[in-house]
């Protein structure tokens, strides 16, 4: 395997939800206008997809809300890519949606150039409901799963990611049968306390490495008695895939940070 960059592109930091432990303050989330130049883009792409450096690119799409810039600004942030893949590299796009602002046009745009979907979906539904409201406090559940059925009815490749924190890390048997319910593979992410923290956040929702573990055992039992299997859940493939072939794709497995990188709006590059 030649070498590889994960790159995480926060193309806005606007967003239509007010989810309680979201890392960008609010008033920019709820009034910002700054979006990923595509000159900046065009610049990243000469760099990483030339070949030069890297044989695999993968690009995911982040935000904020990523779907608020516009079918037409992801479809030609996306289309660029062709004006500078050299031979040899391959480019692989993902985008991380709320889901609840997608329309017919924006899936068309994942179909279209084959990109990979995770929903940003957390369990049981209660608490989906009280840390992922809408800007007017209200539920936003159902408009997720409208959004996930509209991908589903046209054939897409999605998962979710599940925020996991004080409220739900020991409720991992209920979160399972829930994503199961759904027919839709899943992945935690986990909740832990840095340096962006609000005080009053961490006290509230932030697990320790060891409330993590807990709730993977937990989730590990639910799993095996589990005979059909209809799911993934990624972070148990993960660790099975660190520990017997060496590698992972996530970031929290793989212990390769050098392989993830940030970009923020204003087009920053940081260590992710």
């Amino acid at each position: 395997m030649g070498i590889s960059l994960k790159t995480i592109i926060r193309i806005t930091d606007k967003c239509n939800q007010d989810c309680r432990y979201c890392y960008v303050d609010r008033e920019t989330r709820r009034t910002t206008t700054v979006k990923l130049g595509l000159d900046s883009l065009s610049r990243f792409y000469g760099e990483v997809l030339s070949g030069k450096h890297f044989d695999h690119v993968h690009i995911v799409w982040h935000g904020g809300e990523p779907t608020l810039v516009g079918y037409n600004y992801l479809d030609h942030a996306i289309s660029l890519q062709s004006q500078y893949l050299q031979e040899g590299v391959v480019v692989e796009n993902s985008i991380q949606t709320n889901a609840t602002a997608l329309d017919k046009s924006m899936v068309q745009i994942f179909k279209k150039h084959q990109v990979g979907v995770g929903v940003s979906l957390d369990a049981p539904p209660d608490v989906h409901n009280e840390l992922r409201a809408s800007w007017a406090g209200r539920p936003t559940l159902e408009r997720v799963l409208s959004g996930v059925e509209m991908m589903r009815s046209e054939g897409l490749r999605f998962g979710a990611i599940c925020v996991l924190h004080r409220l739900n890390y020991q409720r991992c048997d209920e979160i399972y049968d829930f994503f199961r319910s759904l027919k839709l593979s899943y992945q935690f992410n986990p909740f832990y306390k840095d340096e962006a923290t609000p005080l009053l956040i961490a006290e509230e929702l932030c697990i320790t490495p060891e409330q993590y573990a807990e709730a993977l055992i937990q989730t590990f039992n639910r799993y095996v008695k589990d005979k059909e299997h209809p799911i993934d859940v990624t972070d148990l493939k993960e660790i099975v895939l660190s520990m017997f072939v060496g590698c992972s794709r996530s970031c929290l497995f793989a212990g390769k940070c050098e392989e993830f990188i940030g970009i923020l709006p204003t087009g920053e590059i940081y260590l992710c």
